[in-house]
C-alpha cells in the first residue's frame, strides 16, 4: 500500500490512509475499509508531503575545515642548470586558490499555515418538502463549490442551491429531472414524542438510515433521541409530519441536539411546501444524503 495521511488518536489508535475531514470527524480509506474518527478523539494528523530536499551531488565539496589548501611556489626565476633546466615551452605554475568554494543552498518549499486550509467535502442528510425540493443543513453547504444529492436507491440526483438561510441554520435545494414524493409539515408542534430518519454513520457507496426515537421540545428547538443521529439536516417527525430539522455537530451530545423549529422551516419554505404530502410506511426511504465539495 502506498504511504498515506497518518491520523494519531488520542488512545494511541494510528490510522494510515486517505484522509477526508468532514462535519463528524475523520474518514480514513485503509486498505482494510473505511474507518471513522471523531474529530475530538484526533490527537495529531500528519500529512503525506511529496516535497524533499535535493539529494547531494555524486563528488559532494567537502566542508572547509576538511579541505586541505595547497600552495604550489614558482621555481626561482633563474635556477642553477644543474638542479633544473628549465625548458622554454614548459607552461607557467598557477597557485591554487585556498578558498573554500561555496556550498549549494536548498530553500523548503512553503507550506500552508493550516492543512485543512483546502476545501473538503461534507455531508448532510436531506428530505424532501416537495416534489422537487429538498431541505438540508446550511452548514454542510458554507463554501462548497459543487453539491450533488444521493436518491435513496444510491443513484445520483442532480441538485441546485435555491435558498440558504445561516440565522435558521437550513437550506433548500432545487431537484432537476426528478418528481419526489414529500413530508408534509406540522401545523403546530409544542414539545413531545418524535422520530427521526437519520444517516448515523457516512457512507459514499451506499448511504442507509436509521429511524431513532427520543423527544423534542419545540420552543426550545433542541431534542435528544437514543442514538446520535450523526449527520445534520433530518426532519424531526411527530406521527409522520415534519416539527423540525435536527442541525446536530460532531460534538453535539445525543441528549441535547440543537433543531431547527416548525416555524423556521415555514419561513424558509413559504407556499413552496407541497400541500399533498404523503404518508410513509418507512420516512427512512425517503431520505437523500447531500455530498457538497
Amino acid at each position: 500500500m502506498a504511504l498515506g495521511d497518518v491520523v494519531i488518536c488520542k488512545d494511541g489508535r494510528r490510522f494510515t490512509g486517505q484522509v477526508i475531514l468532514d462535519q463528524r470527524g475523520y474518514v480514513i480509506y485503509t486498505r482494510l475499509g473505511i474507518a471513522m474518527v471523531p474529530e475530538h478523539e484526533v490527537a495529531e494528523w500528519i500529512r503525506r508531503d511529496d516535497s524533499e530536499p535535493p539529494k547531494p551531488a555524486t563528488s559532494p565539496v567537502p566542508p572547509p575545515a576538511t579541505r586541505m589548501a595547497v600552495v604550489v611556489q614558482p621555481p626561482p626565476s633563474d635556477p642553477p642548470p644543474a638542479t633544473r633546466p628549465v625548458a622554454v615551452d614548459d607552461p607557467p605554475i598557477a597557485r591554487i586558490d585556498p578558498t573554500p568554494l561555496p556550498r549549494p543552498q536548498w530553500t523548503p518549499r512553503p507550506r500552508p499555515s493550516d492543512p485543512r486550509t483546502p476545501a473538503r467535502t461534507r455531508y448532510a442528510g436531506a428530505f424532501p418538502i416537495a416534489h422537487d425540493l429538498l431541505v438540508t443543513s446550511a452548514a454542510a453547504l458554507s463554501g462548497a463549490r459543487t453539491i450533488q444529492a444521493q436518491a435513496p436507491d444510491g443513484t445520483s440526483v442532480k441538485v441546485s442551491l435555491l435558498q440558504k438561510d445561516d440565522a435558521s441554520g437550513l437550506a433548500l435545494l432545487r431537484v432537476q429531472g426528478l418528481r419526489m414524493a414529500y413530508f408534509g409539515l406540522e401545523q403546530k408542534f409544542t414539545a413531545g414524542q418524535v422520530t427521526c430518519p437519520a444517516f448515523c454513520e457516512i457512507d459514499v457507496f451506499d448511504p442507509k438510515p436509521q429511524l431513532l426515537v427520543g423527544q423534542a421540545d419545540g420552543g426550545r428547538g433542541v431534542a435528544k433521541f437514543n442514538k446520535h443521529p450523526g449527520l445534520a439536516g433530518s426532519p424531526v417527525l411527530s406521527e409522520g409530519r415534519v416539527v423540525g430539522v435536527e442541525l446536530t455537530s460532531s460534538d453535539s451530545p445525543a441528549d441535547n441536539i440543537p433543531m431547527a423549529t416548525l416555524d423556521q422551516l415555514r419561513a424558509l419554505a413559504g407556499p413552496r411546501a407541497g400541500e399533498s404530502p404523503k404518508a410513509f410506511t418507512d420516512p427512512r426511504n425517503a431520505m437523500y444524503q447531500v455530498i457538497a465539495d
